[in-house]
């Protein structure tokens, strides 16, 4: 996986393209040398987001029928069922199979996520190096490149913005704004947040008008969609919020429960009734 920190230019959309070109030792007019490409790519990988095996559907499926709060709805049946409330029993263990579909559906489609913004990525691009321009594989890509846009290109990488002639943007895939926006040369304000950045294409999106050129500033798992993708396929994630607020909600609902349980049994046995 490639990327790379444009140091000083940590935040490329403040700075202004001399400040980016000096950073990553590029002439936007002439571009990289072929040797300095192949250093690059030595150190830094393909642009190309790092393909990550899934879990089974079956594997999904177990743990999502594994979560506390099914399990206690799971206990609650069968204990229904023991205590001869079959009915409520095979109500609660019926309720609980839409709650496990969902759960796993849900955490299927975000899995296979990742395959899409794969998908979504360009497979090629028009690069200027060693003064001259090329069509190239968008994987073989480094930070520094000086990268031409036109009409019906996907951005292949994370671009600070060189050049702009009436240069519009779909950046839907990213920030969900269905409304192409024009991109810009000058540097956006600081705090900027990243659906107002006009300075920056991002990786994935798409140029629906115009032309322009761009600097590589990010490239693979380093881009904005890399980290998104990062977010989906990470086999480290914790668990979000609101699960463990249900995990908290169960905790209680448990204590309740055995509460209850407790005094309803030992009220009725020392009136004279079967534990049962």
């Amino acid at each position: 996986m490639g990327g790379m920190d444009v140091t000083p230019a940590t935040t490329p959309h403040e700075r202004s393209i001399d400040e980016i070109a000096d950073a990553l030792e590029v002439d936007p007019r002439a571009g990289l040398s072929t040797a300095e490409v192949e250093r690059r790519q030595a150190s830094f990988g393909p642009n190309e987001l790092e393909a990550e095996r899934g879990p089974g559907l079956w594997r999904i499926v177990l743990g999502a029928a594994t979560e506390p709060f099914v399990l206690l709805l799971v206990a609650s049946g069968i204990g229904a069922v023991l205590l001869g409330e079959v009915r409520d029993g095979l109500l609660i263990l019926a309720g609980v199979v839409p709650i496990v579909g969902a759960d796993a559906l849900t955490e299927y489609r975000g899995e296979h996520a990742l395959e899409a913004l794969r998908a979504a990525s360009a497979p090629h691009a028009r690069v200027r190096r060693d003064g001259h321009a090329a069509d190239v594989p968008a994987t073989v890509l480094v930070p520094g490149d000086v990268v031409l846009l036109r009409t019906g290109d996907v951005v292949p990488a994370d671009l600070r913005v060189a050049r702009a002639d009436r240069l519009l943007l779909d950046r839907s895939v990213l920030t969900g704004e269905s409304v192409p926006e024009l991109a810009t040369v000058e540097p956006d304000p600081p705090d900027t947040p990243l659906v107002d950045r006009r300075s920056i294409a991002y990786s994935g999106t798409s140029v629906v008008g115009g032309r322009g050129e761009g600097i590589v500033v990010a490239t693979g798992g380093a881009t904005e969609v890399g980290r998104v993708a990062g977010g989906i396929g990470g086999r480290d994630r914790g668990r979000s919020p609101l699960e463990h607020e249900l995990d908290r909600l169960v905790r209680i609902l448990l204590v309740v429960a055995i509460g209850l349980i407790v005094i309803t049994s030992g009220l009725g046995f020392v009136r004279g009734n079967s534990i049962g």
